[in-house]
């Protein structure tokens, strides 16, 4: 992994105190149905196929 450490973990203790691991080099280890991980930006993340529209949820304070 990209820390470079081989700590053994043996308590939950151990685990809470381990570097956390770089993403890159999980996403290079995913497979998922025969796909190799790759790491890429999306351009359509946020792109619904329709406009977005305000819902009718009023909220009316009453004191």
């Amino acid at each position: 992994m990209g820390c470079g450490c081989n700590t053994p973990v043996r308590s939950w203790i151990d685990w809470a105190h381990q570097m956390p691991a770089e993403i890159l080099d999980l996403i290079a280890m995913a497979n998922l149905g025969g796909t190799i991980g790759a790491f890429i930006n999306s351009t359509t993340y946020n792109t619904p196929p329709v406009s977005w529209t305000a819902n009718g949820i009023m909220y009316t304070h009453v004191l």
